[in-house]
């Protein structure tokens, strides 16, 4: 594997993109993690640039010549240099194991790997021998899945990057068109599903447009929903909540019913604001729970012995 190192001008580099396992990452910012690392040890790994006649294109290390030039304040940087004409199961093999070094690869920097490798090896018997010598660790997916990964907006993929949108949701994620998708991912931003909500909450939403037979704008947009996600009182894991109810009561016309029938029920009750009454999960049991709060322990003693014989 032939590569050589030097200090380079920084008017050299040039960056085609044709390299980049994250293109839907800004190159030109650095988290406050990476920017304390570099300048508590400096660049440990030389950037790799490729080299083409007069300039080098960068292969890896964006955010380190971003920093030597934006930081350092230097016009200069030592990289790993790989020569003209060299061939591409060098470079793929040395942009992987560079990108492995700082971590696992994301879904999706494997996914654009995959495709890189595609369109530079070109055939596949060679693409096959290729994937075949790879250690394990790297690719963690099947190659045909990865190919997918267009099925995915920018905002999805750089979700899924950063850890804020779970690999589980992309399934059902795929579903929606991509103009879609980026609405989804502004709601997420406003409820803040956990991992295993969101994949709950996209299937109901998938159910809901297509029997419906209406966008996920227009959804999102009808009075039940806007009463939800602008509601000054609660929290985003509240209004989570209260959107699944929603989407579930729809998807289930027979327990809206049931819900909005107990609802008619309990209000006959006439109960004190100190009182509420609640059904078990989607009416699976008969039975109710009735909770009582009361501002301190004191007050349940007293009237403890009280509900104690009325419930003996």
């Amino acid at each position: 594997m032939h590569f050589f190192f030097r200090s380079l001008p920084l008017t050299t580099v040039c960056d085609s993109g044709e390299y980049n396992l994250h293109p839907y990452l800004e190159s030109n910012t650095l988290s406050d993690e990476l920017l304390m690392s570099l300048q508590y040890s400096g660049i440990l790994h030389p950037p790799l640039l490729l080299e083409r006649n007069t300039t080098y294109d960068i292969v890896s290390g964006r955010k380190r010549l971003y920093f030597v030039s934006k930081y350092l304040k230097k016009n200069t940087c030592f990289c790993r240099i790989l020569p003209t004409g060299c061939n591409s199961e060098t470079i793929l093999t040395l942009l992987l194991e560079d990108q492995f070094q700082n971590g696992k690869l994301s879904f999706f920097e494997q996914a654009h790997f995959c495709s890189l490798a595609e369109k530079l090896l070109g055939e596949e018997k060679r693409i096959q021998k290729f994937f075949s010598t790879i250690p394990p660790g790297r690719i963690t997916k099947g190659r045909q899945y990865l190919l997918q990964s267009d099925n995915y907006s920018d905002t999805v993929k750089r979700s899924v990057h950063l850890g804020l949108i779970s690999e589980k949701a992309l399934s059902p994620l795929s579903k929606f068109r991509k103009n879609d998708q980026e609405i989804i991912m502004r709601l997420f931003a406003v409820i803040l599903p956990g991992q295993n909500k969101q994949k709950h909450l996209l299937q109901e939403l998938i159910e809901i447009t297509r029997r419906n037979e209406i966008s996920i704008t227009a959804f999102l947009q009808s009075p039940q929903i806007t009463e939800i996600l602008d509601h000054p009182e609660m929290n985003p894991h509240q209004k989570c909540e209260q959107l699944l109810i929603f989407c579930y009561q729809k998807n289930n016309p027979m327990l809206r019913a049931a819900t909005q029938s107990f609802a008619k029920t309990v209000e006959k009750l006439k109960l004190p604001q100190t009182c509420k009454i609640e059904h078990s999960q989607a009416f699976e049991r008969d039975e109710i729970t009735l909770r009582i709060l009361f501002p301190d322990f004191e007050s349940l003693q007293e009237k403890w012995e009280k509900i104690r014989q009325e419930f003996s």
